[in-house]
């Protein structure tokens, strides 16, 4: 087993580490203005410093030099750690500066992908956040990866699934194993004959498949409902409350007539008001009379202007928000909630990944 030696470290080390960054600022910030301060005082002409000051002087570096020294002691030397060595196939743990444990890297599996939800601040206020947690199951202080970022912690607990030869099991409870990991859907499912069967379409079904140029193509006449007085909402509120913000330059430009730059100043704030209502009003639009569709080929998948290749794909998701979403290394395309109706949210899931499948057995090049 080939690979580097990792070091994580542990929540105590965590909150030593935080005073160490504050013992090496404080003392590399004092250093670096005594230094300026001993320049300027021989620039200065001023002679030679008092023998007292001259001590004072030199307490005080050396008491800067201590916290400097005690910062970068806690970066270089920690206490509390855990130590995984890929090549020589071990996990250490150290607590104190002692080792207490020492593991075969497969009793550190399986990795899993867990969804917090965190109270994050920003400023004065607070904001819910969504983390992405990257964690050893057997020992949960061994953190991998932690990020607000999905795809970020995607890929590291795939990296280290690969390298530990662990599992890694998804959020959904889904596992999988380290030999299917970065391999493309349709060479992972191809011979699921489960993955590869057509299931039945609903009665009155919303949705259509058809070969078209050299792919297939899923089309929807299904027509969601939009709630009007919100798309109404937006074409009055912001106006009124421009408006009323600013009713006296509004008094003052119509009084003032077209002849001055005021008064188109003020006018172009006011039809900028209505570009939020209608950017709304027009996606509305959009999707009731030009509803989208998904397109399945040799190329890849395509889906509102975004694309993923084929073997880019490597799995297909049910996901809260949405009727489904592919994943790749470096993408998620979601298929929108309203694409079809909730009850066909899961023929949607299947038919897609067979498709995908079948496109990239049709092309022996992939």
């Amino acid at each position: 087993m080939n690979g580097p030696r990792e070091r994580f470290l542990l929540k105590e080390e965590g909150r030593r580490s935080v005073w160490g960054s504050r013992a090496r600022f404080l003392g590399g910030a004092g250093l670096l203005v005594a230094i300026v301060e001993a320049v300027g005082w021989r620039l200065g002409g001023f002679g030679p410093p008092p023998p007292g000051l001259l001590r004072l002087f030199a307490v005080l570096v050396l008491l800067l030099l201590l916290v400097l020294g005690a910062g970068l002691h806690t970066k270089l030397r920690p206490r509390h750690f855990i130590s995984v060595d890929s090549a020589a196939g071990t996990v250490t743990f150290v607590r104190n500066g002692a080792v207490v444990r020492q593991l075969p890297v497969s009793e550190v599996g399986p990795l899993r992908h867990i969804v917090e939800e965190r109270r994050v601040r920003r400023g004065k206020t607070h904001r819910l956040a969504t983390f992405h947690v990257a964690r050893s199951e057997p020992f949960p202080e061994l953190l991998l990866h932690e990020s607000e970022d999905e795809l970020e912690t995607r890929r590291a607990l795939e990296t280290h699934a690969k390298m530990w030869r662990v599992p890694y099991v998804k959020p959904s409870g889904e596992v999988r194993t380290p030999e299917d990991l970065d391999v493309p859907l349709f060479q992972r499912l191809g011979i699921d004959k489960a993955a590869t069967t057509a299931l039945p379409q609903r009665p009155a079904s919303k949705l259509a498949v058809a070969w078209k140029e050299g792919g297939y193509e899923i089309t929807t006449s299904y027509r969601p409902v939009f709630d009007r007085r919100m798309i109404a909402a937006g074409l009055v509120v912001p106006p009124a409350v421009a408006g009323w913000l600013f009713q006296d330059a509004l008094r003052t430009a119509v009084q003032e007539g077209p002849g001055t730059i005021y008064f188109w100043a003020v006018a172009g704030v006011g039809v900028l008001s209505f570009v939020p209502g209608l950017y709304v009003a027009a996606r509305v639009w959009s999707r009731l009379h030009r509803p989208p569709s998904i397109r399945v080929s040799a190329d890849g998948v395509r889906f509102r202007g975004k694309s993923l290749p084929l073997r880019s794909i490597e799995e297909i998701e049910r996901v809260r928000g949405a009727a489904c979403r592919l994943v790749a290394d470096d993408r998620l395309v979601e298929i929108d909630e309203n694409f079809c109706e909730r009850a066909e949210h899961e023929w949607l899931h299947h038919e897609l990944r067979r498709l995908i499948i079948e496109a990239g057995q049709r092309s022996p090049q992939l």
